[in-house]
């Protein structure tokens, strides 16, 4: 299960070993969640609801009350949420599928993204609400235009914090 996950990787002569998160590794799965994040947004702006879009606010005002006593677990714990709820509206089962297979890696590569900077958890919250009044005036473009800002700043701080991570060692 790990292996499947990604988390562990079998190495000539060494036997199974813990993947190493290097940059092309997560450079990869940045454009498999983008790819992803992006076809469920597109499919979600057809099907929202009402209802869908309360959900989704609930969990942006709870994300927002995160950031005055900074829980990172909690705080990636909403934003997944945020992101599940999206792919659940998309109604396509085999992005479902997908989410769930890559749900793991997906929740550290959030981690990485918001780890250490103050900026870019507000900026989050910045990007989830651009998302929201995109949703709110059912505008596909808008939507997806949103949601790869969102995807394509995650990626830029990711590739920082490993950089920054790097310079230490």
């Amino acid at each position: 299960m790990l292996a499947r996950d990604g988390w562990l990787q079998m190495e000539t002569y060494k036997g199974t070993v813990v993947r190493e998160f290097d940059p092309h590794y997560m450079w990869e799965l940045t454009r498999v969640r983008s790819a992803l994040e992006l076809s469920a947004i597109e499919d979600a702006v057809k099907n929202v609801t009402e209802k869908d879009l309360k959900c989704l606010e609930e969990i942006q005002e709870k994300q927002k009350e995160v950031l005055e006593h900074y829980d990172i677990t909690r705080f990636i714990q909403l934003d997944r949420e945020f992101h599940t709820y999206i792919y659940q509206m998309s109604q396509n089962r085999e992005l479902l599928k997908l989410l769930s297979n890559y749900y793991d890696m997906f929740r550290f590569m959030g981690m990485q993204a918001v780890r250490g900077t103050d900026k870019r958890r507000q900026t989050t919250i910045d990007e989830h609400q651009g998302i929201l009044d995109a949703l709110k005036q059912k505008n596909v473009e808008a939507a997806v235009r949103a949601m790869k800002i969102h995807m394509e700043e995650t990626e830029k701080n990711i590739n920082q914090n490993h950089a920054m991570k790097q310079n230490v060692r």
